[in-house]
C-alpha cells in the first residue's frame, strides 16, 4: 500500500476536503476547479491510497489523521 506522503499536494489537498465531508462539487468551488478535476484527483488519490469500491470516503475520513501527519 503507498503512503499519502506520496499524494501531490493537490490530491492532498482534496482528499482532506472529502474527509471533512464535502463532495466534488463543494471541493471544486473551494478550490476553483472543475468537479471533474476533483473526481479525478480523487480516483487518484483512491488508487495510491488502495481504497476502492463502495465506502471509499468513509474510509478516507477514517484515514484523515493519517492524511494531515503523512
Amino acid at each position: 500500500m503507498s503512503k499519502p506522503t506520496e499524494l501531490t499536494e493537490r490530491e492532498r489537498e482534496i482528499m482532506l476536503l472529502a474527509a471533512d465531508g464535502k463532495n466534488a462539487a463543494e471541493i471544486a468551488r473551494a478550490i476553483n476547479i472543475a468537479p471533474n478535476t476533483v473526481k479525478t484527483h480523487m480516483q487518484n488519490a483512491f488508487d495510491k491510497l488502495g481504497i476502492k469500491g463502495p465506502g471509499a470516503t468513509k474510509r478516507l475520513i477514517l484515514r484523515r489523521e493519517e492524511l494531515l501527519h503523512g
